[in-house]
């Protein structure tokens, strides 16, 4: 069994955590992720998850913390609700084969939920997108004097022309949110029956 437990030329011992990723990453089936601007901390990549390890320090110092996350979340235009994959702390003392078992049975098993939630997210995400797409572009055709910048969810609208002027949002849908709209006096009966439906 490999002591992962150093000595610091000041004669403190830490954890070699870069040390104890290498041979995890084996273990789990997972790849090394090398980055020299990590020094307390080491990546492994598995099946889409990023694992961060790091060491805890003081009286507990010897174990090791490992957090999960998926990259891809990161593309998502709102991921405030999405669930958090809690993270473990593991005695890095123990045999590399139990440390694996534990980090996938603890880990990376609870996470496929929310890895399969992600990938969800992201397909009707970019369905959405390519409807937003497709109503602005529909606009602009309609109306090529129309300014229309589309966003992480909704696209804005602005327009002056003939004496009017508008600005909104657009949804995906193609539903529209009127923000402000001045026009002239004989034009409001029209407006107001399209808003209504009468």
């Amino acid at each position: 069994m490999t002591d992962y437990m150093v000595t610091q030329q000041w004669g403190e011992k830490r954890l070699d955590i870069h040390a104890l990723a290498s041979d995890l990453a084996p273990a789990l089936g997972a790849q090394l992720v090398h980055d020299e601007s990590e020094h307390y901390r080491g990546r492994l990549e598995i099946d889409g998850l990023r694992l961060c390890l790091s060491a805890v320090w003081g009286a507990r110092s010897g174990r090791v913390k490992v957090s999960a996350y998926d990259p891809r979340a990161d593309r998502l235009h709102y991921r405030s609700d999405l669930q958090r994959i809690p993270s473990i702390t593991l005695d890095a003392t123990r045999p590399i084969d139990k440390l694996a078992g534990d980090i996938k049975r603890r880990l990376i098993e609870p996470a496929r939920a929310i890895v399969d939630q992600v990938t969800l997210r992201l397909a009707q995400q970019a369905h959405d997108d390519a409807q937003l797409l497709a109503h602005a572009e529909a606009l602009k055709a309609r109306w090529p004097f129309l300014e229309v910048k589309i966003g992480a969810d909704r696209a804005q609208i602005y327009g002056r022309h003939n004496g009017g002027y508008f600005t909104g949002s657009m949804r995906a849908d193609g539903g529209v949110r009127i923000e402000r709209v001045d026009t002239q006096a004989d034009r409001v009966p029209a407006l107001l029956g399209v808003v209504f439906g009468s």
